[in-house]
């Protein structure tokens, strides 16, 4: 009885406030703070740049395995975005923008219409591929940034030429322009290295019509240039260009909050290209 006495008392105590329980001119206890210690004002915590909510940012080395893309002088266009593209994930994850998810990290041959399901299968929040120009002449050079829309010229013929893949519709409206504001985002980053950037173009390509992320293409630079192949041989300057893509990335993340996740396209089969 004397037990259950005392543990009632300690619930009477417990039930009421502390001024109650202590008398109302007891002080309750208070930390001790040295005198002279300074009383810091909150600070908010540093800012972190926003992250795409799990929606990961997918890297497209471009051709692959039998699809060599263009081929000058022993460089072939497939090692070369491959490599650019390593160095590109290993920048954005040192930047913790992630995740980050690549189409290929090997030799490895996937079909255009595969490039596109799997950034749907995975959520992808913005798909970025990875390519070099070649053509008829050893005079172009510079980066070349594309995004969704009828083109003309050469990328414009290009993208008719898929007859082995699914037909895909152009993207919805939101889509393209949130691609050309991801191109023109990259193209400030890669400037801001010193790097010769075209105008944004637009093309037709395959791997940008996407209906649920904002896609861009980027053409590093001219294998049909001699000095410019060199270039793109060189780790260093694959260094160079994945760091001021990964720039332009982190700027457009930090400014774009991605869209919600959605669920994945339809089965895949075909070719290589872009």
């Amino acid at each position: 009885m004397a037990a259950l006495r005392a543990r009632l008392g300690v619930f009477f105590l417990l039930s009421v406030s502390p001024a109650q329980a202590f008398g109302r001119t007891t002080q309750l206890p208070r930390a001790s703070t040295p005198a002279d210690a300074a009383v810091r004002p909150w600070e908010a915590p540093a800012p972190r740049v926003p992250q795409p909510q799990l929606r990961p940012i997918v890297i497209d080395a471009g051709h692959g395995g039998k699809d060599w893309g263009a081929m000058i002088t022993g460089r072939y266009e497939k090692d070369i975005t491959l490599a650019v593209a390593l160095k590109l994930r290993d920048h954005l994850q040192a930047l913790g923008l992630g995740p980050v998810r690549m189409t290929r990290d090997s030799d490895e041959f996937i079909p255009l219409n595969g490039r596109v399901d799997d950034t749907s299968a995975w959520g992808g929040g913005l798909f970025i591929s990875l390519h070099a120009n070649k053509v008829f002449r050893h005079g172009p050079h510079g980066i070349v940034v594309y995004s969704f829309g009828r083109g003309h010229g050469r990328s414009d013929r290009h993208h008719r030429r898929h007859r082995k893949v699914p037909p895909l519709p152009a993207p919805p409206s939101e889509q393209v322009r949130a691609g050309a504001v991801l191109g023109a985002e990259l193209a400030r980053g890669l400037r801001r290295e010193g790097l010769r950037v075209e105008a944004l173009e637009r093309a037709e390509y395959y791997v940008l019509k996407n209906p649920r992320t904002p896609s861009v293409l980027v053409e590093l630079g001219y294998l049909s240039n001699p000095a410019e192949a060199k270039l793109l041989a060189d780790p260093e300057y694959q260094d160079r260009l994945a760091a001021a893509l990964a720039d332009g990335l982190a700027e457009h993340v930090a400014r774009h909050a991605p869209p919600a996740p959605a669920g994945a396209l339809q089965a895949r089969a075909g070719s290589g290209g872009r």
